[in-house]
């Protein structure tokens, strides 16, 4: 099944990916994710940031994870506001 527009505006919002964990935001998503973006920058290098939650370092390995297994280098900034990451994401 291909996503759809409302497939994507349920998993990703302005300031980054959004769902319950454990629910609708699982490990195998957030490692799709991951390969999905090194792929998409051409499997170099791909800047992960992430919030103060207590499933924030699950998800960055998950995330860091899928960036590997396609290739790429993950760039952990570690707890960063979102135009942080943004920022580094430009170089």
């Amino acid at each position: 099944m291909s996503p759809t527009a409302s497939t994507t505006r349920r998993y990703f919002g302005t300031d980054g990916v959004r769902g319950v964990v454990g629910e609708t935001l699982t490990d195998e998503l957030v490692e799709r994710i991951g390969r999905a973006a090194t792929i998409w920058a051409g499997r170099g290098r791909v800047v992960v940031g992430r919030d103060t939650r207590g499933s924030g370092p699950a998800l960055e390995a998950a995330l860091a994870r899928g960036i590997a297994d396609a290739g790429g280098t993950a760039l952990l900034a570690g707890v960063l506001p979102t135009p942080a990451v943004a920022l580094l994401a430009q170089d």
